[in-house]
């Protein structure tokens, strides 16, 4: 019973090397892209807007509804 217990646990830990080095990544990545958008929302947000097949009044109730939430 202490045999399959202690079996489990080193099976169970044997991950966690990768696990923290990819979840390490994905928060510098994460990091990364955020530092765009705050930095960059602005010019972001109305580059999207002109993509958006909407007439310049929807795009502004958009807007509106976006900064208000």
């Amino acid at each position: 019973m202490v045999e399959n217990v202690l079996d489990s646990t080193v099976g169970a830990t044997a991950n966690y090397p990768s696990v923290m080095v990819t979840c390490l990544i994905e928060t510098g990545l994460m990091v990364l892209a955020l530092f765009f958008v705050f930095r960059d929302g602005e010019k972001m947000y109305s580059r999207f807007q002109e993509y958006l097949p909407l007439s310049d009044l929807q795009k502004a109730a958009s807007s509106e509804r976006l900064r208000a939430w």
